[in-house]
């Protein structure tokens, strides 16, 4: 998957409407063309980045380590939650900043990694160009209607712009669907507002939703001249998928008692450093220089059971005793009860004139003929970012309330 969102080419079988433009007549197509000479379009940047964050103490297997960072694009490192929760939190909000290029910056508090023995975090990146920009100067305070045209409104900065878009008056579920390219043409945002929405026609309709649905709107959408107005936002939200994924009956690598994430860890191996064959009884034949061992892992001890608990007042390095005595029998241990404290995923996304996160000035085309479809974004909404080539949502939620 991290491979197909990172690729640039072209989708084999991309929406339908990309592949026609009747909206455009020769004269606006020559516009487009010099615009697009003038201004090359800009390639969507789509970062995944996951990490696994560890309590001190629970040396991490290298193997883990290594297979994870290849295949998963995931980063594993010890941590002190225990022993220096403010420095554990600095290094998770450092990693979650240098993902997502600043965009966020505090993905956990001291107080969560205070009590942390395993943090997962997950983050998406994701920055694009509009490939019909609004007009900045266009943008001002209209208003928003949280629960309904019948309800109280409030003031936000609204985009306005007169382009072509995908579209589709879809009257077999009451909504109408549009389509915001980005440049590339491998994504873009689709925003689907039921007719007449309020906070619970919006609920409703979400529920009886499904991607088969959203697949078939998307399907039927065409290109359209409109007059488009849509509310400028900042959207933040931070989810813990502990209780989600729970609800979906993952229950055990969040319980102490049941949890087996020892693979994670160096098993702790009671051997001698350097052995050496030298003079070895009942050896055969004389002694070989060639023949010394060298160990393939360290020596940890099994961490205490306040330790794992991520008891402050614990020191973990006096907590290690030293190596034991020379034993040529490796000792099997029992398995390390680490388990899941925190599971988070953060999201940040901006809208506006320029695109999703923002980037260079472009420019936008002017038809000489007015448009006749005028859509208003301007009560509750959903909103999907779909990226064409693998068909997968990059960020999907309701908007009841478009303000920070």
């Amino acid at each position: 998957m991290l491979n197909d969102l990172a690729k640039t080419e072209f989708d084999r079988v991309p929406p339908r409407w990309r592949t026609s433009n009747p909206c455009y007549d020769d004269e606006d197509e020559e516009d487009a063309a010099a615009a697009a000479a003038e201004y090359p379009p800009e390639k969507d940047v789509i970062r995944v980045t996951n990490a696994v964050f560890v309590q001190e103490g629970f040396p991490l297997n290298a193997s883990f380590t290594y297979y994870s960072k290849r295949y998963y694009n995931s980063s594993a490192l010890n941590v002190p939650f225990a022993t220096n929760p403010a420095r554990a939190t600095a290094l998770i909000n450092a990693w979650a900043q240098r993902s997502t290029e600043g965009k966020i910056r505090d993905i956990l508090s001291e107080s969560v990694a205070a009590e942390a023995e395993m943090i997962v975090a997950s983050a998406l990146y994701f920055k694009a160009l509009w490939s019909e920009p609004f007009e900045q100067q266009a943008t001002e305070l209209k208003p928003f209607y949280p629960d309904g045209h019948a309800r109280e409104s409030k003031l936000v900065p609204t985009m306005s712009t007169v382009g072509c878009y995908p579209y589709y008056d879809a009257r077999e579920v009451d909504a109408k669907i549009v389509g915001l390219s980005y440049q590339g043409n491998k994504s873009a945002l689709y925003i689907i507002m039921p007719n007449n929405s309020t906070r619970q026609t919006m609920q409703e309709f979400q529920r009886r939703l499904t991607p088969a649905m959203i697949g078939e709107l998307v399907s039927k959408m065409t290109q359209r001249k409109m007059f488009l107005q849509m509310p400028k936002m900042q959207i933040t939200n931070t989810i813990n998928l502990r209780d989600i994924l729970q609800r979906l009956g993952l229950q055990t690598i969040f319980n102490r008692g049941q949890s087996d994430l020892s693979g994670m860890v160096a098993r702790p191996q009671q051997i001698e450093l350097f052995a050496t064959r030298f003079g070895e009884q009942g050896a055969a034949g004389p002694a070989d220089p060639s023949s010394v061992i060298f160990p393939t892992d360290y020596y940890y001890a099994e961490p205490s059971a306040d330790i794992r608990r991520g008891n402050g007042n614990n020191n973990i390095n006096a907590a290690q005793p030293a190596p034991p005595e020379p034993n040529r029998n490796r000792v099997s241990s029992p398995p390390v009860q680490l388990h899941v404290s925190e599971f988070i995923h953060r999201v940040e996304l901006d809208i506006n004139e320029k695109g999703t996160e923002g980037g260079a000035i472009t420019t936008s085309t002017i038809f000489r003929a007015l448009p006749s479809i005028h859509l208003r974004i301007d009560a509750p909404f959903l909103l999907l970012v779909g990226h064409d080539d693998t068909r997968l949502p990059l960020f999907y939620g309701t908007i009841f309330d478009p303000t920070p």
